[in-house]
């Protein structure tokens, strides 16, 4: 059934409401209209409304009241499906109870609309926004009036900055996207409220330009005297007397609501407008009253910027500052893209490159492609002049293959920002363009993590159907919303030229340890148990010694580094009947995996075969986890006798701290950890400990404990002797020298020592 119109119902109500008086014309009685005029010949007529009638006037117009007011029998807006987005302040300026007034204010416009799932209704979707954006419900959900509103009343409050620039991001970025439930016939609609100005105007107003020109219009509402109109103007669609609104407090939206509902009516009922890219849009000054109506005397004043160019190169110097930073860009290349559409990422890095301050001294920019091979083109120290740049851009070749993109990375990361030629005070960026999965996802995203862990903060675009969403997230930087991008085509990357010179030169400088000065000839050795301690474990202190040796400058010829790690236990047992026994020597064996690894480390950690140098002071980094046997610790005493220079690194309660100690002689030689998953926040501690004992010419003198095997206490002496207990008589043995033949350094007596 149709809707019962409005219009005609006032014209209905205005019939009853003008006629119907019963008038008596002589000796009978007529009905007549309000205009009925008698023949002047006629006699006096004397009418009277009929009570009956009156009283329906009064209600026929006491309901074209209601009508106006609230649109019972149809929604006041029929101008067609609309996907609507509130884009709401959660920031700390915000008292929370006001914050909820702006939730009954949203619930209030959408009351006004015809939500739901059909093609012809409109649709809601809600974001938030303090430090950064937060998502609460997209366009394909709760698609019924009752479920929006509801669901808008749960939006929580968050506190923190304002972040604008971010949520306007998100919003034109995904808010709108089909697979978040927008419609493509729909008319895209915004409506922004902020109760202060953004932390960064100029990147808000890119994004709020960047959202305008894929056809979304913003309403910017500004609540109380801390919103900046400017930035208002900037945010919002124009003209600014339709789209920018002012109120003083939280409690008066609701003095705007009305005028909200209407003016974004109208916006269903006009026609979307994308605008070129490359073109800019007019600039609007709206009248600087403040905006409780929705009317205004005054006329707008419009300036459309002659410069297109010049205006976005303004913004990007205000939001960049002059600061330098390494840019590098890795374009894909494989068969999925044809070769047509390879120009179109080329010239969108030149239109990127074209905004930055290119030069020696400033920002530098490299290029490579990737398909199955990686493919370099441009060093970053290659170009300082950026008309030459350009045409070397201009010219990099195709490749086509497949997508190893994982081994692009790893080579950026290995021969570019490694490598020496990225300077360590400036931000380093990787920018990676795609258009579909790589060939091996978990080394893609291994490497992306190795990149992210030596400082290289990585942006991932993403153009097409075909990319892998949870991929673009292990290739980007956190969080993701600044370092990963969507495009649906090759064409749309312009969209987001802007936005990305921005934020690329918004890193910054990497979180690099500072060089350690050694100029001594150093063999830097760590070892663990990797058997003992699982692959997860061995993994996070691969890691650890990989942040460590970030402090030793990699082109240096002074510091060799290694690793040392066990392999499983040797439990083979030949077919016998002695099977059992067999498994009973090797539970008793008295030369544990710890042992055999401290002898090992001790007797060919730095031999020659393995690239040690015979000259070269030895540094040795032992990581344990439980306390070490008798064996084991006689063998890191017998390693200390070869001036060996011993770090201890002890994970978790299991580890004698005393015996640790006298392992590697105390001090900042010794890191306890409370567990692998804290190993990781210790790196920059242990690094400086490292170097300062590395940058000494002399290792730590040798202290060797005296210690009882059974509940003694330990005690220390300049000799080699430990003190052990056989039965009720007390002993020594002499630790054996470097090479194990045993020459024996002076005796100490037992009860010498105690």
């Amino acid at each position: 059934m149709e809707p019962f119109s409005i219009s005609a119902f006032k014209v209905l109500v205005r019939i009853f409401a003008t006629t119907t008086k019963i008038c008596t014309h002589g000796d009978s009685t007529q009905a007549h209209s309000l205009g009925f005029r008698a023949h002047r010949d006629d006699p006096p007529t004397r009418c009277r409304i009929s009570p009956w009638v009156h009283v329906l006037r009064q209600r026929l117009v006491l309901v074209s009241t209601i009508v106006n007011c609230y649109g019972v029998f149809e929604n006041n807006c029929d101008g067609g499906p609309a996907d609507l987005v509130f884009v709401l302040d959660s920031s700390s300026s915000i008292w929370p109870p006001h914050y909820y007034k702006q939730l009954e204010f949203a619930q209030n416009v959408i009351s006004e609309f015809d939500v739901g799932p059909e093609k012809t209704q409109t649709r809601i979707g809600v974001l938030t926004f303090s430090d950064s954006h937060q998502l609460h419900f997209n366009l394909d959900q709760n698609l019924d009036k009752s479920m929006a509103m509801a669901a808008i009343m749960k939006t929580p409050y968050r506190s923190g900055g304002t972040n604008t620039a971010d949520a306007l991001w998100y919003l034109g970025e995904h808010m709108f996207s089909v697979k978040t439930g927008s419609r493509p016939n729909a008319k895209h609609i915004a409506v922004v409220i902020t109760d202060g100005e953004s932390h960064n105007p100029e990147a808000t107003q890119i994004a709020a330009e960047a959202a305008k020109k894929k056809g979304i219009q913003i309403f910017a509402i500004g609540v109380g005297d801390a919103a900046d109109l400017d930035e208002l103007e900037a945010i919002a669609s124009t003209p600014s007397e339709n789209f920018v609104f002012r109120v003083a407090t939280y409690t008066a939206l609701n003095s705007i609501q009305k005028s909200i509902s209407q003016r974004t009516c109208e916006g269903m009922s006009t026609s979307k407008t994308h605008l070129i890219s490359g073109q800019s849009s007019s600039l609007t000054k709206a009248p600087t009253t403040t905006r409780t109506t929705t009317t205004t005397t005054e006329r707008p004043i419009t300036e459309t910027s002659p410069n297109p160019i010049m205006e976005d190169q303004e913004k990007i110097d205000k939001a960049c500052g002059g600061k330098p930073a390494d840019v590098f860009f890795l374009l894909d290349s494989s068969s999925s893209i044809e070769l047509p559409d390879f120009d179109k990422p080329k010239n969108f890095v030149k239109n990127v490159v074209n905004l930055f301050d290119i030069g020696a001294k400033k920002t530098r920019v490299g290029v490579s492609t990737f398909s199955y091979e990686y493919e370099p083109h441009i060093s970053l120290a290659e170009y300082d002049i950026k008309s030459d740049l350009l045409m070397a851009i201009e010219n990099t070749s195709y490749l086509s293959g497949g997508t190893n993109t994982g081994d692009a990375i790893r080579n950026v990361r290995e021969t570019v920002f490694m490598g020496g030629s990225a300077r360590r005070e400036v931000g380093h960026v990787l920018i990676v363009l795609t258009d579909g999965m790589s060939k091996i996802p978990e080394t893609t995203k291994m490497e992306a993590m190795r990149a992210k862990d030596e400082g290289i903060y990585i942006f991932a675009i993403g153009i097409g159907d075909n990319i892998d969403i949870d991929e673009l997230r292990s290739i980007s930087s956190k969080p993701n919303d600044n370092y990963m991008f969507q495009v649906d085509s090759f064409d749309a990357l312009e969209s987001i030229r802007d936005i990305l010179a921005i934020r690329s030169c918004e890193v910054p400088v990497s979180d690099q340890p500072d060089i350690c000065p050694v100029n001594t000839d150093t063999d830097v050795l760590f070892v663990f148990d990797s058997a003992g301690i699982g692959r997860a474990s061995s993994i996070t202190v691969l890691s650890f010694i990989n942040e460590v040796t970030r402090i030793f400058e990699t082109k240096s010829s002074y510091v060799t580094t290694s690793i040392l790690s066990s392999n499983c236990i040797e439990a083979d047992i030949p077919f016998t009947s002695e099977f059992r026994a067999e498994i009973v020597n090797l539970i008793n064996s008295k030369s544990s995996e710890s042992t055999k690894l401290i002898k090992r480390m001790r007797l060919e950690g730095f031999a020659t075969h393995r690239g040690g140098r015979a000259s070269a002071r030895h540094v040795a980094v032992l990581f344990i986890d439980d306390t070490l046997d008798s064996e084991s610790f006689l063998e890191s005493q017998r390693a200390r006798f070869r001036n060996m220079d011993l770090f201890v690194v002890a994970i978790g309660d299991r580890v004698n701290l005393e015996q640790a100690r006298l392992v590697c002689g105390g001090g900042s030689r010794l890191l306890v950890v409370p567990d692998y998953q804290h190993l990781m926040k210790m790196s920059k501690e242990f690094s400086i400990n490292m170097c300062e004992a590395t940058k000494s010419k002399k290792p730590v003198p040798t202290t060797i404990a005296t210690r009882q095997t059974t509940e003694g206490s330990v005690k220390k002496s300049t000799k080699a002797v430990i003190t052990t207990t056989i039965a009720t008589k007390k002993t020594t043995e002499v630790l054996p020298d470097d090479d194990g033949s045993g020459s024996f350094y002076d005796d100490i007596p037992s009860s010498k020592l105690e």
